[in-house]
């Protein structure tokens, strides 16, 4: 088994929690993944893998090359095709995906998206540069340039919201929403519409994440 997790330097500090690898086998096909407060952009180096939404594993969707896993509320069940995994990721701080993106954040809560939907034929390029790349260091290289390419620098309200958000997921502090408004001079229906933006949940959805992880 292996898995590297590194932290980029800034300015993609200031909104990513983590680049990580994983390379293992696989003792079990199906995977009940919890609601852990990052949304996630991963690219597939193995083969693919089938996401279902509930565990009558009636319906699902299959997975190849990249996607993102929105703000999840609720769990998601993986099933593995091969026999190991192996990819490449990227977990943004709960807040964090929001400069990266044209839409808001609600489009995509507790949904499983192919990224060629959301940036079209250039995610083939960085999957493939990804598999060239001639050692790990190089792969991460290569989620550093291509998030500083989509990093969006007119971000109004942003510092706003990635204070809001410090504030209620610190661990063992739990701080009312009302008393969350006060302290930051915002209303609470503009604060929700801009977690809803820049998120993809209330603040009571993420304080309620935060306190089960």
């Amino acid at each position: 088994m292996a898995f590297v997790s590194y932290a980029p330097a800034f300015p993609l500090s200031k909104f990513v929690k983590s680049l990580w690898y994983v390379n293992e086998d696989l003792n079990h096909t199906y995977e009940k993944i919890l609601p852990h407060g990052t949304i996630e952009l991963m690219f597939n180096l193995g083969s693919p893998f089938k996401t279902h939404e509930d565990d009558t594993m009636s319906s699902h969707q299959i997975n190849k090359h990249s996607w993102i896993s929105g703000f999840q509320t609720r769990y998601i069940y993986l099933e593995a095709t091969a026999v190991c995994t192996h990819i490449i990721g990227i977990s943004f701080k709960p807040e964090g995906a929001y400069p990266f993106f044209e839409v808001p954040l609600s489009e995509m809560s507790g949904q499983v998206i192919e990224m060629d939907l959301i940036w079209g034929k250039w995610m083939e390029e960085v999957h493939e540069q990804i598999l060239d790349a001639p050692d790990l260091n190089a792969r991460f290289g290569v989620l550093e340039n291509m998030l500083l390419q989509r990093l969006k620098r007119d971000l109004y309200g942003f510092e706003v919201i990635q204070h809001a958000v410090s504030q209620i997921t610190k661990p063992r502090e739990v701080r009312s929403i009302r008393e969350l408004t006060s302290s930051i001079g915002m209303s609470q229906k503009h604060l929700i519409g801009q977690f809803q933006k820049m998120i993809g949940a209330t603040p009571k959805r993420v304080q309620k994440v935060y306190r089960f992880i």
